[in-house]
């Protein structure tokens, strides 16, 4: 076990002793468990996956942010972040249908980034959101899918 702490700059969104952590990084997902060499890495949009000390299985929408890995403590410092129970299925299938129709139109007056970011976020909300209706299961490596 080791320690974890996700902050974003209004709150800290969680505090305590975890099994495992999957973070999405620029490079891909990574894996962080107990003893893990020292690692500072960005971090993309995406999921967070973790499994408390109790086995509970949590997952977090996050922006953009910092993976920092020392003496058995991570810290995750993030833009933003939205626990499952945070994350409502029907505004985030709102938000990604709104986007997907601004994106479709192509409008020459809209920087388009901003769109595409939140079109990308609205999916991964969508996706957690999801997983409140169905159990997760484990990958072959024991991490949640």
């Amino acid at each position: 076990m080791f320690y974890l702490e996700i902050i974003t700059p209004e709150r800290r969104v969680f505090e305590g002793k975890v099994e495992k952590l999957s973070v999405p990084t620029l490079t891909g997902e990574i894996t962080v468990l107990a003893k893990h060499i020292p690692l500072f890495t960005p971090l993309e949009m995406g999921e967070v996956k973790l499994m408390t000390e109790t086995g509970k299985l949590l997952y977090f929408s996050i922006g953009k942010g910092i993976l920092e890995v020392a003496k058995n403590k991570a810290t995750l410092a993030i833009e933003d972040a939205k626990a499952t129970d945070e994350i409502s299925e029907k505004k985030a299938q709102e938000a990604m249908e709104k986007a997907k129709e601004i994106l479709a139109q192509k409008p020459k007056d809209v920087d388009l980034i901003p769109i595409e970011k939140a079109f990308r976020r609205s999916f991964i909300d969508l996706k957690i959101a999801r997983k409140r209706a169905r159990k997760p299961k484990l990958s072959p490596a024991g991490v949640p899918d």
